[in-house]
């Protein structure tokens, strides 16, 4: 696509995107756009989201406007100051719904005629060359993109090689072909952040050519879903092909035949899982997704999920029900849900599963005609046991995996390996040790002698006394396990050095479908499906376990009944009949949970019981009218022989609207017995309203009584509770304007005591909510959730009763055209905070953001030892996060505020007084999120405590800045000053790390000639770092530094700049001081349509007094050294041809004592 064109279609639709935006966010219910989250710069840029920021609504704590630069349109945020590397921010801004520079149109713009007045000669030959190198687009194909390649080299580094490849191609290749592309070659996949209802994968790599709307073929990152399939349930993203084929024909009979073919292959990007979460009162997480052996280090791929609560499906998104980090697997859940005892979660997701390659392959076929449907499936997913991404397995793995057959559970193995010594890993040695009498022989222990630490160890976490090692508090970069001895033979450990060898896993499954259209709107249809399950394919042991056999048989009718009012068909009640039959062997297994997923609950099964042949059967009755609602009754009978157990549950459900009365009925009876118990559940949920003319009242009850008995005994598995709720609600006539509801609810939970049921808690609940999206400029949200459990009996003496309180509030507000904005956003909650650990890896020379300092001189590296890189050159490392199991409960609120005054915007062509006035600006905002295990209200509520020493307060970020400007838009001279305070405390597994930052800045500027400009800084701040663990890592640094800068600026081509620093450092909890004169000249000189050359020298000399082998001076030197140092950067950048740039860098960097070090590098890049 022509640039120019696309720029016009930007300008149109930009100011339309605003106002859609604007509309979206005054009169969407429940939606908003504000986003909240913490993030860490791995490198100087950062992808903030999938789609457009909204202007001036990003708020970053601890962080000045100069810090950093934004490009809202594609969400991405460059980092100018790296000391912010590697640290923890949090930030706010709000997005539009979508990518503003993304092209729309409602037409096909390719048929548009380029000129009416001129018509193009057919005879007319052009041999002109083309000059546009490199550019794919042309009327019917539109491209974008770029492809570049670099190398840098350096007197402290090896050459490295750069190379990136970002294309999008979209239009046609022929009349016939469609193309639709995005390629590129970036080896780390960015997963999106999984706090919105909708997200936009960046790492999907495909092409897809389509044929007439009836061949489609689809190369690269592919997801395959099932469809019209009972038993076969899947959804699987993968990297391979798909191809999509569409036939018609038509028979004698006129009537038409469609043949659809599908058929895929891949390669697997993960596993499919189910996990249960046990729900913790008044925890709203994060909950920890593991994967299907257990393990806690997952990725979730995006999207994949789908999380339950008590059935039902939640919608994801900081405005909705839940957030999810698809990175750590951690699940959240938002005020709007809160989580008490009682939910019963449920999340199913796929995880990426690097354990071996696995394969994917589907074949789909499918023949439909007027009255009958046939279609055929296959499906196989096996692992490539030949090719394990896992440790390495040797012949001992693979003979020892044969052995357990299909007890896969059973693969634990020890791993102990004599590797010599390694000085980046953690080792270990083994000693003998005698503990009370008793001698214990093979026990390791970590060491970095390099005579005795010759063994590598990998450790699992096992149930409490079932291990010998727990994990210490160590200085290692990496995590330390330490042995602690037997009592009385009883391991006190909870750690052991082995690991869980994944076995080679396939599935298989065959799937039939035939559906027929009998006389008078009757169906029969029939399903069929043959599974071959193998959990170990090293292993023959118990193969005749693998294949397994399902069927369902359908018999449904539909038919209008008489009415004796002349009624169109449409007004009158519809009868639904339907007769089902299902079974499967022992056997069979699915590829994904083909069944409700409260299936297992709503029948009392146990888990034994899911392993067995089963018949189920039923018939479902129901009426239905357009106005009036629904009836329905089903009956079913389960059965599974084996088990002589049997089921039969009436389930009763209406839902009826009768003027303004609404009335919803779900109710159902189970009775099941087997050999040894038998159980009685009953439950009912009712809702009945009244609808006025300006609200909605109404009473919910919820009751569920579920009895198991052995002997005419009743057991601990029966429960009991009756929950009534009344509520008042806004009516739909006013919901654009107006959205509200206020509930009050009571529960009474019963469990067993001795042979009879008794209340064991109660609970009381308070939910409100309101909405004000009336007033344009002052948009409303507000929610408030307050929950009060007792219990009773035996439990409350050792249960105490528990206050839950959930609340937010969202107000975005301006007067006087905007010359008065004020924002509020707090958020009240609790939850779970993680144990922090992390260690260094190391990575390609320049292509980390940590430098390692051996500050002890020992050569083994550790985690006091690492900095923020501030020289590309040294940025060798990159710091890992590491899941910790180790949690604690936290009461936890977050606050935004932001206030700003814009005389300006309303005083800006006035005289006097108004117009002085308006030529003062003033911008706070104030940020604060607490974590803390103080339970008394009014410090759970309180969002301005911030005592980094109290031992209560687990984790916080804070961030104050007010910016005050003076004459900001004029071009003579202004003044500006600027505060800014930010703290933040981390709880890791090494104790609490801390840092409190207060800066103050001061800038004057003047233009003292046309083309000249004088500029004054003042900078002083306080710069204090607290770590309970390294107290290497411990300083209090106090700062003054004055900086006067000329400039010189002509026509806007040439600038050039000097400028001379005075910068002052002292350690006020030791001795380190440091005096620095820095002297910098700079010149950019730009070259319309050609390039631009920037040069920049400094010179800085330091005097220091202390040690220099410490965090403390590597923050006051900033990774110079005493005496004279020199830094030198030349940047060059041109356009060689239309399409084609190149860039050229060059950085230089003495320091008294140490050679100069160079740093180079080129790159050329093309643009599509």
């Amino acid at each position: 696509m022509p640039k120019n064109i696309f720029h016009i279609r930007l300008l149109v639709l930009l100011p339309l995107l605003l106002l859609l935006s604007n509309k979206c966010l005054l009169h969407a219910q429940s939606l908003s756009n504000r986003i909240n989250k913490t993030i860490v710069f791995e490198s100087d840029t950062l992808q903030l989201d999938s789609l457009s920021l909204v202007p001036g609504s990003l708020k970053i704590s601890a962080m000045d406007t100069g810090d950093y630069e934004l490009d809202q349109i594609n969400a991405l945020l460059i980092l100018k100051n790296k000391s912010f590397i590697g640290k923890p921010l949090n930030i706010e801004y709000r997005r539009f719904p979508y990518r503003i520079n993304k092209a729309f149109s409602h037409k096909d713009t390719n048929v548009i005629e380029k000129n009416l007045y001129e018509p193009v000669n057919p005879l007319m030959i052009n041999d002109a060359e083309p000059n546009d190198f490199l550019n794919l687009s042309d009327a019917s194909l539109q491209s974008s993109g770029s492809l570049s390649r670099g190398i840098s080299i350096g007197s402290n580094q090896d050459m490295s090689v750069q190379s990136n490849l970002n294309l999008q191609l979209s239009g046609k290749l022929s009349d016939d072909v469609d193309i639709i592309a995005n390629i590129t070659d970036q080896n780390i996949p960015f997963q999106p952040e999984g706090n919105t209802r909708q997200i936009q994968e960046f790492d999907k790599i495909y092409i897809q050519l389509n044929y007439k709307d009836r061949v489609s073929l689809l190369a690269g990152d592919i997801e395959d879903k099932s469809s019209d399939t009972y038993f076969m349930q899947f959804t699987k993203k993968g990297q391979g092909l798909m191809g999509d084929v569409l036939l018609l024909s038509e028979t004698k009979k006129k009537d038409t035949t469609a043949y659809h073919i599908k058929v895929s292959g891949a390669v697997a990007k993960g596993n499919f899982r189910r996990q249960s979460i046990v729900a913790i009162e008044g925890n709203q997480g994060p909950y920890q997704l593991s994967g299907e052996n257990q393990e806690n280090f997952i990725i979730i791929l995006s999207g994949s999920e789908r999380i339950y609560i008590d059935g039902k499906l939640l919608t994801r998104g900081q405005d909705a029900d839940y957030v999810i980090n698809y990175n750590s697997g951690e699940l959240t859940f938002t005020a709007k849900q809160p989580i008490t005892k009682d939910k019963r979660i449920v999340a199913e997701f796929e995880y990426s599963d690097q354990n071996y390659v696995r394969t994917l392959a589907h074949i789909g076929t499918e023949i439909k005609q007027k009255k009958w449907n046939f279609s055929f499936h296959f499906y196989n997913e096996q692992d490539m046991k030949n090719q394990s991404n896992q440790l390495e397995l040797n012949d001992q793995n693979i003979a020892f995996l044969r052995q357990i057959g299909n007890n896969v559970n059973q693969a634990y193995y020890p791993y102990i390996d004599s590797v010599g010594f390694q000085e980046n890993e953690v080792m270990y040695k083994k000693i003998d040790t005698l503990v009370n009498g008793i001698t214990y022989d093979s026990v390791f222990v970590y060491s970095t002698h390099a005579d005795s630490a010759y063994y590598r160890l990998k450790f699992t976490l096992v149930d409490q006394g079932k291990g010998n090692y727990v994990l210490t508090q160590s200085s290692a970069n990496g995590r330390v396990f330490a042995w602690v001895a037997p009592i009385n033979g009883i391991p006190q450990g909870n750690y052991e050095p082995i690991i869980l060898l994944i076995t080679p896993k396939r599935i298989q499954m065959y799937h039939l479908n035939v559906s027929y259209e009998l006389p008078k709107n009757t169906f029969v249809h029939f399903e069929t499906a043959l599974s071959n399950n193998d959990v170990n394919t090293f292993s023959t042991i118990g193969n005749s376990q693998n294949v397994g056999m399902a069927l369902r048989f359908m018999l449904k009718n539909t038919a209008r009944l008489p009415s004796k009012k002349t009624l169109s068909a449409e007004k009158r009640w519809k009868m639904h009949t339907a007769l089902h039959y299902e079974t499967k062997n022992k056997w069979f297994d699915y590829i994904e949970n083909y069944r409700d997923v409260e299936f297992v609950r709503n029948y009392n099964l146990a888990d034994s019981l899911t392993q067995a042949t089963e018949h189920f059967t039923g018939l479902n009755l129901s009426f239905d009218q357009a106005d009036k609602g629904h009836i329905g009754w089903s009956s079913n009978v389960f059965l599974i022989p084996a088990y002589a157990w049997h089921a039969i549950q009436n389930q009763f459900i209406t839902d009826l609207k009768l003027r303004a009365y609404t009335l919803q009925i779900n109710a159902s009876l189970l009775n099941s017995q087997s050999q040894k118990d038998k159980t009685l559940f009953l439950k009912h949920d009712e809702l009945f309203s009244r609808s006025f003319r300006y609200f909605e009242i109404g009473l919910h009850e919820q009751m569920e009584y579920n009895q198991f008995k052995q002997n005419d005994s009743l057991t601990p598995l029966s429960r009991a509770f009756n929950e009534i709720a009344v509520f008042l609600k806004q009516n739909d006539s006013i919901a654009r304007d107006y959205n509200y509801i206020l509930q009050y609810s009571n529960r009474i939970d019963q469990a067993v005591t001795g042979n009879h049921f008794s209340t064991s808690a109660i609970a009381h609940n308070l939910k409100a909510g309101f909405d004000m999206l009336k007033f344009a400029n002052h948009p409303l949200r507000f929610t408030l959730s307050y929950r009060n459990l007792r219990y009773k009996d035996s439990l409350a003496a050792t249960q105490a009763p528990e206050n839950t309180l959930l609340a937010s509030i969202d107000y975005q507000g301006q007067i006087c055209k905007g010359a008065i904005q004020w924002g509020l956003f707090y958020e009240l909650g609790s939850g779970m905070e993680q144990k922090n650990a992390y260690t260094y890896i190391k990575v390609a020379n320049s292509q980390g953001t940590y430098q390692w300092i051996d500050y002890n001189g020992n050569g083994i590296e550790e985690l006091d030892e690492f900095e923020v890189a501030i020289y590309k050159d040294q940025a060798n490392y990159i710091r890992l996060w590491l899941v910790s199991n180790e949690y604690i409960k936290t009461f936890n609120n977050k606050l935004t505020q932001s206030l700003g005054l814009r005389p300006a915007a309303v005083w800006y062509n006035k005289k006097g007084i108004k117009k002085f006035i308006a030529r003062f600006a003033n911008q706070t905002t104030y940020q604060t999120q607490l974590k803390q295990t103080a339970a008394d209200f009014i410090s759970t509520i309180n969002p301005f405590y911030s005592n980094l020493t109290d031992t209560a307060l687990v984790s916080t970020a804070m961030h104050f800045r007010n910016a005050f400007s003076f004459n900001q838009n004029s071009l003579i001279w202004g003044l500006d000053a600027i505060y800014s305070h930010s703290k933040n405390k981390l709880l890791t597994v090494n104790g609490f790390e801390s840092s409190n930052l207060n800066d103050w800045q001061f800038s004057g500027r003047c233009r003292i000639f046309k083309d000249f400009i004088l500029k004054l800084n003042y900078y002083h701040n306080l710069n204090t770092k607290n770590s309970e663990y390294f107290k290497l890592k411990n300083y209090r640094i106090l700062t003054n530094s004055m900086e006067p800068i000329l400039t010189y600026q002509f026509d806007n081509q040439l600038t050039a700049s000097i400028l001379y620093a005075y910068i002052q450092k002292i350690n006020t909890t030791g001795e380190e001081r440091s005096y620095t004169h820095k002297l910098t000249s700079e010149i950019n000189y730009r070259m319309p349509k050609r390039g631009s050359l920037l040069t920049q020298i400094s010179y800085y000399h330091i005097q220091f007094k202390g040690k220099t082998s410490a965090p403390c001076a590597y923050e006051m030197l900033e990774a110079l050294q005493p005496g004279h140092n020199g830094v030198v950067t030349i940047a060059y950048q041109t356009t060689i041809l239309k399409n084609l740039q190149m860039n050229l860098m060059y950085e230089g960097r003495i320091s008294t004592g140490v050679a100069m070090i160079h740093t180079g590098s080129v790159e050329i890049r093309a643009y599509f």
